[in-house]
């Protein structure tokens, strides 16, 4: 579908598909609203594929119009409904003809409708689907239509250490449907080191598949992001061709590859010359080819580029603690020693990929095929040659072929980079939506990160500069007196919205503000040990947003009944409470 629009004729009258609201029509007509206008005009069906963006451009002409006098359209009013909150309808004024009533409905919904009316008669019903609310790779939620209108099934997120992926999902549905046109037409030349081949060979397993899928989701969670189909098709097609999708010529590129088959397979070639051949076929696999950054002839700014960069947030090479695998608890346990023990022994008589096998899963040794023993023997060829000017080539074949074993193990069994936290991420959201708490460890950490005691001591308590230009908490002794604010208890409650984490805050019975619960934060509150936190790379990003918490919590104590029972001068080690005397008046 590559045309902006398409017309079909129905027994529920006309129907235009928007296919791509990003195209341009002819000569001014290509703004969404003047689709809009055109269908409730004629009293047609409209069905519309538009991204956020196009309803801001649009909104940008539209006030431009209206200021130099044009008359409100139906299409205008559509697009400010879909650029409120939830639940807000646009203010229209009396001479607006036009306005929408929005039906009634949860807070949060990746659903909204509503009715389009023109001078209080009804024009048409509205409905829409935010794509960008819900995952394509979790449960689909269920829709109903009902008399008084649609109704949003409840969307959920999966407990993400289940090592159960669901298999029950829009984004699971796609691929599948990719691999069963695939295999019916793979080239059989080459077969056992093709590695297009092997790539559909190994995603056609069920449970390889839900494992790919595995990473791709973390990928969002981590990312704050969501696939799009698009970005789905994209990801799948780099998955199963690798680089060669953005070749200019698949024939070239099949030639070239069908040489490198030749040369990796052939004890006669050099060592280095058939490693390379092997490395670049080793590329090609799955679960390398979503990680790696594309070649400079797909241009710095593909999607590929883009998409590669989201996907590599989950990349298990890049986090691949020590330790075996524990079903009971997976997200808590090491599971990169069986890959690190592989290197451990070299010679002619062992192999990396040999060590390996026993720690692959019967279903999982499907995804280790003819290919990875074709580069396993080119690895050790290299590895064992007496020639001496290939040092560098053997420290470097080492270094690709640990990341290669790393995510081939890591992604057939769907363990993505930073496990823990996205475990912990998706029982918090689960707990939320639940009833609204967060567990004993997440309520401890964020304790400590907002509410730090100086001490160890539990009737020890926390106390931040009264008027210090930041509200960063007193953790040691002091040189000189100071002024402090000594905070109290806190307590917290959480709500979701789609896949974000709310987690309000009160103090002494006032609502201290709220704070995002995402992965950055996360991975924070999981560095706490006692009264104090690790660092990580967000840290210097999430201490604002601690800061603006710890603020509101001065004010509404500071504001409260009693201000000086909370104000006290720190000394040292001491504090002191301060006395509030009503000195004489003068009466001159």
């Amino acid at each position: 579908m590559a045309e902006r629009s398409y017309r079909y004729a129905s027994p529920a009258g006309n129907l235009t598909v928007i296919n791509d609201a990003t195209i341009p029509k002819q000569a001014n007509k290509g703004s969404l609203a003047h689709d809009i206008d055109e269908a409730a005009s004629a009293g047609e069906n409209l069905l519309a594929c538009v991204n956020r963006g196009v309803i801001v451009d649009d909104l940008g002409r539209a006030q431009r119009d209206a200021s130099s006098g044009e008359e409100q359209t139906a299409g205008v009013t559509v697009l400010r409904w879909l650029a409120q909150p939830f639940g807000q309808d646009p203010r229209s004024d009396p001479s607006d003809r036009w306005c929408i009533r929005s039906d009634s409905g949860e807070p949060w919904s990746f659903l909204r409708s509503g009715s389009l009316k023109r001078s209080g008669e009804h024009v048409a019903q509205l409905l829409v689907v935010f794509l960008d609310e819900c995952s394509l790779l979790e449960v689909r939620p269920e829709t109903t239509l009902s008399e008084s209108g649609p109704i949003a099934g409840e969307y959920s997120v999966a407990r993400f250490d289940a090592l159960e992926p669901t298999s029950n999902s829009s984004g699971y549905d796609l691929l599948s449907k990719i691999l069963e046109l695939a295999s019916q037409h793979q080239d059989p030349l080459g077969a056992g080191s093709n590695p297009v081949t092997a790539n559909i060979a190994s995603l056609t397993h069920e449970r390889i598949r839900r494992n790919f899928l595995h990473i791709l989701r973390a990928a969002e969670i981590i990312g704050e992001r969501r696939f799009s189909y698009r970005d789905l098709w994209a990801v799948y097609s780099r998955a199963l061709l690798g680089s060669l999708v953005s070749h200019d010529s698949i024939d070239s590129a099949s030639t070239s590859m069908e040489v490198d088959m030749e040369v990796a397979g052939n004890n006669a070639y050099h060592p280095a010359k058939r490693w390379a051949a092997a490395q670049r076929l080793g590329q090609l696999r799955f679960f390398m080819s979503v990680f790696a950054p594309t070649s400079g002839t797909e241009g710095p700014t593909s999607v590929f580029d883009q998409l590669a960069s989201m996907v590599r947030t989950a990349d298990p090479a890049s986090d691949a603690p020590l330790g075996h695998l524990d079903k009971d608890a997976p997200s808590r346990s090491g599971w990169a020693t069986p890959v690190y023990d592989a290197f451990s022994v070299i010679g002619r008589e062992s192999s990396p990929l040999n060590l390996l096998r026993p720690d692959l899963d019967p279903d999982l040794k499907n995804v280790v095929g003819p290919l990875e023993t074709i580069i396993d023997r080119a690895y050790q060829s290299l590895q064992t040659s007496s020639n001496a000017d290939l040092e560098d080539d053997r420290r470097r074949a080492s270094q690709w072929y640990g990341r290669y074993l790393l995510r081939l193990y890591a992604v057939s069994k769907g363990i993505p980079a930073l496990y823990n936290e996205v475990t912990t991420w998706s029982r918090a959201w689960r707990t939320s939506k639940n009833d609204g708490t967060l567990n004993e460890t997440l309520t401890g950490g964020l304790t400590s990160l907002l509410n730090p005691r100086r001490s160890e001591s539990q009737r020890d308590t926390s106390y931040v500069p009264t008027f210090a230009s930041r509200a960063e908490p007193v953790t040691s002794t002091t040189t000189h007196p100071i002024l402090v604010t000594q905070l109290g208890d806190m307590q917290f409650r959480t709500r979701v919205e789609g896949e974000r984490i709310w987690v309000h805050v009160a103090d002494q019975s006032s609502d201290a503000g709220k704070i995002a619960l995402d992965l950055d934060l996360i991975r924070l509150i999981l560095t706490v040990s006692g009264q104090h936190s690790g660092i990580t790379e967000m840290s210097s990003t999430i201490s604002p947003r601690l800061e603006r918490i710890r603020s509101a919590r001065l004010r509404s104590v500071n504001s409260g009944p009693n201000p000086p029972q909370s104000i006290r001068v720190m000394s040292g080690k001491s504090t002191y409470p301060v006395a509030v005397v009503k000195g004489p008046t003068n009466a001159g």
